[in-house]
């Protein structure tokens, strides 16, 4: 055991314990914890890291939902395309009953929020499919695109 004694000003004692453990720094007797306010500013990284990765997650699941309602209504309207083309002729109101009919036995059937329409424009006609107002999927039949 090492004893050192006190010189003069802002000199100290220096102690070396029996366990060789070195007393002369005022840290080295503090054990190493966390202080209250370390542990705050961790958690509320946590908090926002958490945040951002829960409201991605959530984000994926809407872009999904969406793109599968995509694929159905493309699917959709590629039923009605089919029978249209068996068609002779096409107007615009058979064009609407056939797509409404088409929507119906797909797989958007009793989705909310899901419509039809079927507009002339161009010499031709545009079946479109919506949901909320937003486009799904459209298709231009006939005209010159």
């Amino acid at each position: 055991m090492e004893t050192h004694q006190l010189m003069g000003i802002g000199e100290f004692q220096h102690v070396r314990k029996p366990n060789g453990m070195d007393t002369s720094s005022p840290r080295a007797t503090e054990r190493a914890d966390f202080t209250l306010v370390e542990f705050v500013i961790a958690a509320a990284v946590f908090g926002v890291l958490f945040t951002c990765c829960w409201a991605s997650i959530v984000r994926m699941g809407d872009v999904r939902t969406r793109v599968v309602h995509e694929n159905r209504a493309l699917s959709v309207l590629d039923n009605t395309l089919e029978r249209l083309a068996s068609l002779p002729e096409i107007d615009a109101k058979g064009a609407a009953a056939l797509l409404k009919q088409e929507l119906q036995r797909g797989q958007l059937a009793g989705v909310p929020g899901v419509v039809c329409s079927c507009t002339a424009c161009k010499g031709g006609l545009d079946l479109c499919i919506a949901k909320d107002g937003r486009s799904l999927a459209t298709i231009a039949v006939g005209g010159n695109e």
